[in-house]
């Protein structure tokens, strides 16, 4: 998957030692003095960071022990045996990240700051370091030079996840509406389907909500640039993108595991992959028994409104149950 690039190697690392489960609870739960800094549910750490629902953060809480252990695995080299990260520190209710090179603010190094923000935010604000006040997170290179500084959430593909649902300021719902985002994009709906279409896939039931055409114009290099990063399609302004709102429910009495929609075929000819075209939240399910999970999906797409009438939507097969399906959708 092309999302995130090298970054996506360093918090890859990051997850796997945040979220060892049941064994670092056991762990801390020994080693630790107090009841409050022993780590609860790491086991959700497990899931991919943008399906972790907030109920499910509410559950979540990392020992100083757990989290200071996950950071100095951010250290280690990846599987290219690429370092990105020299040191992370905690100092006062700040973070310190020490990227791996001397490359000050620029392109590569601007970008990784984004990405890591909104992952070493959520972690430190569920662990004992947390004390009700937003945390600095600081990016500075190995000359010390200042990359990035802010102590509130940056601007990430995640903030971009709500936003392009329509927006909390706007509910979009009639073709021709635009709404402007906080960071002063301007989204426009060119095309709406509410389409309320099930398929089965034992022990899931599929259900896609609605499928709209959106367009994004106004938007800044470095998010233009991030976007660039979230698929192998081309991007420019307006950035056109075929939005899926879909729920999936396991009829089953265990976990499923599930990785969404597969692909998206268009009429005029295009099939996007979602794995490496997705610009907004992620599009894999852990789904316990009896429970309902919500998606969405951005697929880029590079024709033009007027050409798009209908989509093959294609899912994923869920494992230990029936193959992958796939549905027709009209969007005129």
């Amino acid at each position: 998957m092309k999302k995130f690039l090298t970054a996506a190697c360093a918090l890859g690392l990051l997850f796997s030692a945040a979220g060892c489960g049941n064994d670092s609870t056991a762990t801390s739960a020994k080693t630790e003095k107090t009841a409050e800094d022993e780590s609860k549910n790491l086991d959700l750490l497990k899931k991919d960071f943008n399906s972790i629902t907030k109920e499910e953060w509410d559950k979540i809480h990392i020992s100083k022990k757990d989290l200071n252990d996950a950071f100095e695995k951010m250290t280690e080299a990846n599987s290219d045996g690429e370092k990105v990260v020299k040191k992370v520190e905690i100092k006062n209710n700040t973070v310190v990240v020490t990227f791996n090179n001397s490359d000050g603010i620029g392109m590569g190094n601007g970008l990784l700051a984004i990405v890591f923000d909104q992952f070493l935010r959520a972690l430190y604000k569920h662990s004992s370091y947390y004390d009700g006040s937003e945390p600095t997170i600081r990016f500075v290179d190995l000359d010390k030079h200042l990359i990035q500084e802010s102590d509130k959430p940056l601007d990430t593909d995640n903030e971009t996840d709500d936003s392009s649902q329509d927006s909390e300021h706007k509910i979009l719902s009639k073709p021709g509406e635009t709404s402007t985002e906080d960071n002063g994009e301007i989204v426009t709906l060119d095309k709406i389907a509410d389409v309320q279409k099930q398929t089965a896939m034992k022990p899931l039931t599929i259900t896609v909500d609605q499928v709209k055409l959106l367009s994004r114009t106004n938007i800044s290099p470095l998010q233009l640039k991030l976007f660039k990063k979230m698929t192998d399609q081309k991007v420019s302004e307006p950035l056109r993108y075929i939005q899926i709102t879909y729920k999936a429910e396991n009829t089953g009495d265990t976990q499923m595991e599930w990785q969404g929609i597969e692909s998206v075929e268009t009429d005029d000819g295009q099939k996007l992959t979602v794995a490496d075209n997705n610009i907004l939240k992620g599009n894999e399910h852990q789904i316990a028994p009896h429970t309902e999970n919500e998606g969405v999906i951005g697929a880029v797409y590079s024709g033009k409104a007027e050409d798009l009438h209908q989509l093959k939507i294609t899912f994923s097969p869920v494992k230990s149950a029936d193959s992958g399906q796939s549905m027709t959708v009209k969007i005129d």
